[in-house]
């Protein structure tokens, strides 16, 4: 009898794997992940909206334009450099008749630094010239600000007009 041979089985081969990264963080892994979530963070307080303005009640009428404005920061970094800069708008007395260019053309009132959640006053301080009472008035106030980290300005403009109450009693409120 002829010797039969054995098949030899041959094991599959195993498919070979690549070589795997080491799961160890590198600097500079962990210096890009850093840098993306800082810039992420900072995007994001750069494009929220984080400053309010809310005026303070009631006004004085023969002087509705000194009444202080109050400045929230909203946002969850620190602002520096705030500043309010007040322009007016039309201006219109109780006893008739408009005040283009009666009063200065802005003011600018220097805030300093907010931290996140932090309030602050400021007032135009634009006194009027004539000693009337104020029926209605426009005003447009900017606040600009630095953020934490970035170098740029960043503005945010906010409209007023005065609201009647009562004779004689006014109160800011936002334009629509």
């Amino acid at each position: 009898m002829a010797k039969r041979k054995a098949k030899r089985r041959v094991k599959p081969v195993a498919a070979r794997r690549a070589p795997q990264p080491s799961r160890t963080v590198t600097p500079a892994r962990a210096g890009a992940v850093t840098a993306a979530v800082l810039g992420l963070a900072l995007a994001y307080g750069y494009f929220s909206a984080p400053v309010s303005v809310t005026p303070s009640s009631p006004l004085n009428p023969f002087e509705p334009f000194a009444a202080p404005f109050t400045i929230l920061n909203d946002g969850y970094v620190g602002l520096r450099e705030v500043e309010l800069r007040c322009d007016l708008g039309r201006v219109q007395y109780s006893q008739g008749g408009d005040a283009p260019g009666n009063f200065p053309p802005s003011s600018t009132a220097a805030v300093g630094a907010l931290r996140a959640g932090q309030v602050a006053e400021a007032s135009c301080k634009l006194p009027p010239r004539e000693l009337r009472l104020v029926g209605q008035a426009e005003l447009n106030l900017t606040v600009s600000y630095r953020m934490a980290l970035l170098p740029w300005r960043k503005q945010q403009r906010f409209r007023f007009t005065t609201v009647s109450k009562g004779p004689a009693q006014l109160r800011w409120a936002p334009a629509t």
